[in-house]
């Protein structure tokens, strides 16, 4: 019940301030109309004042006042976890990503030249079908980085 009566307060204070704020600048547009020369035309600087004005927190309901102190200090919150955090370098990514594709071409390049030559394959013909060892364990420390990825 306490609730619905600070949200009930805190609307209408932001009502009554709305409301005034839009009375001063109709107020300065009926003032204005002599300066730009077309009725109803708003001064763009005014409007941007008002956006832009803060009121003294003192003035507020209590309610608001806890959701401003609770806000920055979730703010301060964010801010130092952020400064915290760490980061890779940047040739990670495209290192990790360059030893899987080259894993990956590795096995094929195998398969498609030992189709070809009947047993004898590319990349390195000496090692036979432990090329395929090789292209695994590429991918495979192209894989393992990426948990380190952060």
């Amino acid at each position: 019940m306490a609730e619905k009566k600070d949200l009930k307060s805190t609307e209408e204070a932001e009502k009554a301030t709305a409301v005034a704020a839009s009375e001063e600048s109709t107020s300065d547009a009926q003032q204005g109309k002599d300066k730009q020369g077309e009725p109803g035309e708003i001064d763009l600087n005014e409007v941007d004042k008002l956006l832009n004005a803060k009121g003294n927190e003192k003035d507020l309901p209590k309610n608001m006042q806890r959701l401003i102190a609770r806000e920055k200090e979730n703010n301060k919150r964010v801010e130092e976890s952020i400064k915290g955090a760490k980061t890779n370098p940047s040739w990670f990514v495209p290192l990790f990503c360059f030893l899987m594709i080259l894993g990956l071409l590795w096995v094929v390049v195998y398969y498609i030249d030992t189709q070809r030559t009947g047993g004898v394959g590319y990349p390195i013909p000496a090692i036979g079908n432990w090329n395929l060892l090789v292209g695994f364990v590429i991918m495979l420390i192209g894989f393992l980085m990426t948990m380190w990825w952060n």
